[in-house]
């Protein structure tokens, strides 16, 4: 009997990040492989009912942590797609084959700050899916992304039959569109909407339900991932900044309008494959992204302020004017 060749792949973070993994997953276990994941431990709720994954390993702060169990695995490869000076440092002591993901810090720099495109619009998976090539024989499924809900742990059950779910969340503000933006579309449709988002995002919630007398329910803060993945999964439409459950959107096949301020889909994180309704709203203040992660803008006033509700409006309306109810 041929042994299976064991390999670990390598994503530290975050949400987002991890999900835009899954293909590679998946295309590895199809082909054999035994697979096994390195994250940190704030990100396992991600991965830990991947159905392609077989074992999951976790830090929290240092790689030393794990080492020791790591070396006696005895890997044949690891499939780094983090590429920092922590897993470059783990793939050194292993001594293990690797195959790494190409970053493209250099293309990226150019892009933001000399509007010069290397990146060709590329999207972050087909970078990842790359990385693999000579294990799958440039052969992939063309599936999408994966997220697994645990139903079982799965406390809240809506009542309302059809709502919109609208993620307030967002790793920087110049990724979040503000209260004035979001109250001037909530005025204009009737449909219940299903707020979602961190612990940060209540306070923006609450104002948002006090100010209307329509069904809105405020779920910022109150959800595990599972749990805010199940909401998505019965909505009838996603709104989304860019952020982490614009990806797991995607990875349900949700219909999603997402929304860009200092990042911009050219970047290559925009929903992949979702094979169902998906339309940005872009600002137009500035052509390009002015931070890779939307951490700083160019502007006095944020690029996501330039954004109007009459845009997020349209993309609504051509949606509901596609699919009937």
């Amino acid at each position: 009997m041929i042994k299976k060749q064991k390999i670990l792949v390598i994503r530290f973070s975050s949400i987002g990040d991890i999900i835009l993994t899954t293909p590679v997953v998946r295309e590895l276990k199809q082909k054999n492989f035994i697979i096994h994941f390195l994250t940190k431990f704030n990100n396992i709720s991600t991965i830990k009912n991947n159905i392609f994954i077989d074992k999951i390993y976790v830090i929290n702060k240092s790689i030393y942590e794990i080492v020791c169990d790591l070396k006696e695995e005895s890997y044949d490869v690891i499939v780094d797609l983090h590429n920092n000076l922590r897993s470059n440092f783990l793939r050194i002591i292993l001594g293990v084959r690797t195959l790494k993901i190409r970053k493209n810090n250099l293309a990226k720099f150019l892009f933001i700050n000399f509007g010069i495109d290397l990146l060709n619009n590329q999207h972050v998976v087909n970078r990842n899916l790359k990385v693999i090539s000579t294990l799958v024989n440039d052969k992939y499924d063309d599936n999408g992304l994966d997220f697994f809900i645990d139903f079982n742990s799965v406390k809240i059950h809506l009542t309302e039959d059809k709502y919109i779910v609208w993620s307030l969340s967002g790793s920087h503000d110049n990724k979040k569109l503000t209260f004035k933006i979001i109250n001037e579309v909530l005025l204009k449709i009737d449909i219940p909407i299903v707020f979602i988002g961190g612990n940060d995002d209540f306070i923006l919630a609450d104002k948002l339900v006090k100010s209307h007398n329509k069904k809105i329910h405020n779920y910022c803060g109150k959800t595990t991932l599972d749990e805010s993945a199940a909401i998505i999964n019965n909505c009838i439409i996603l709104l989304s900044n860019d952020t982490g459950m614009m990806h797991l959107g995607a990875a349900l096949k949700k219909p999603i309008i997402s929304f860009w301020g200092c990042t911009k889909p050219s970047l290559g994180f925009y929903p992949y494959q979702s094979n169902n309704f998906s339309e940005f709203v872009v600002s137009r203040k500035y052509s390009r992204p002015c931070s890779r992660h939307g951490q700083k803008c160019r502007g006095k006033n944020k690029c996501i302020t330039s954004i109007s509700s009459e845009e997020i409006l349209m993309k609504l309306q051509l949606f509901f004017d596609k699919k009937s109810f």
